[in-house]
Formats: C-alpha cells, sequence, structure tokens
C-alpha cells in the first residue's frame, strides 16, 4: 500500500479556543430562545398557526423563530410573541468569557 502524503494542521489553541467559545455562546443562546418559543407555546396548547394569528404573522414566521438556526429576530416580534404566550421578555447582556 501506497503511502499518503498528509499535510499537517497547526492548530492555534488559544486563538481557536477564543473564536469556539463566541460561537458556541452565540448558539447555544438562539438554541435556548427557539426551544423556549417552542416549550411555551405547547404548554399554551397553541399550534404555530395560532400564536402566530395571536402575535399578527404568518405560521412561517413563528416557525422561523422556533428555528436555532434563525439570526433575525427583532425586539418588536419577540415582546409580542412574549405578550401572546403570557410571558415575560427578558434581555440580558453578560460579560464575555475572558481566557484565563
Amino acid at each position: 500500500m501506497k503511502n499518503k502524503r498528509i499535510a499537517p494542521y497547526r492548530f492555534n489553541v488559544g486563538a481557536e479556543q477564543a473564536k469556539f467559545q463566541k460561537v458556541y455562546y452565540d448558539e447555544l443562546g438562539r438554541l435556548r430562545l427557539a426551544q423556549r418559543i417552542a416549550e411555551l407555546r405547547e404548554q399554551r396548547g397553541l399550534t404555530q398557526a395560532q400564536l402566530a394569528e395571536k402575535v399578527g404573522t404568518t405560521r412561517a414566521g413563528i416557525s422561523r423563530l422556533e428555528n436555532p438556526n434563525y439570526q433575525n429576530y427583532s425586539l418588536k416580534t419577540l415582546e409580542k410573541v412574549a405578550a401572546a404566550l403570557g410571558a415575560r421578555l427578558k434581555i440580558e447582556i453578560e460579560e464575555s468569557q475572558r481566557a484565563a
């Protein structure tokens, strides 16, 4: 069997770790938000279409909000969703994780 040449991969742990942490926490935030919207909607016994009607949007709009890959949230829409679900919208600013 012939030996394959493999290009060495250099990984800058410090820089890559900081980038990874940022992406990880951004994704985690979106996942939690999407999951919480769906969870509250289901607890209230609402379909996406029913929630959409209460919010004044489409079922597809609610589906997008429940998708963790969605990134174009508007504060106004989230406020409407929270009100329609009988919930309170809470927005926080957290300090970034610092590398030790």
